[in-house]
């Protein structure tokens, strides 16, 4: 059986089935740009990631 995605781009969030992950990549990117200036900043190294829980879908 094919089932569709939870999500596809241009869908508003009251047609999203749950469990979705939606991110907004301007904010994820605003955001690492953000960290990355920071822990520059400090001499450290950032490694960035994203977790989310699992679907079995």
């Amino acid at each position: 059986m094919v089932q569709r995605p939870p999500a596809e781009i241009g869908m508003l969030i009251d047609e999203i089935d749950t469990p979705a992950l939606v991110v907004d990549l301007d904010i994820y990117e605003r955001n690492l740009d953000k960290m990355a200036e920071l822990i520059e900043k400090s001499g450290k190294k950032l490694r960035p990631h994203a977790k989310m829980h699992k679907s079995p879908i």
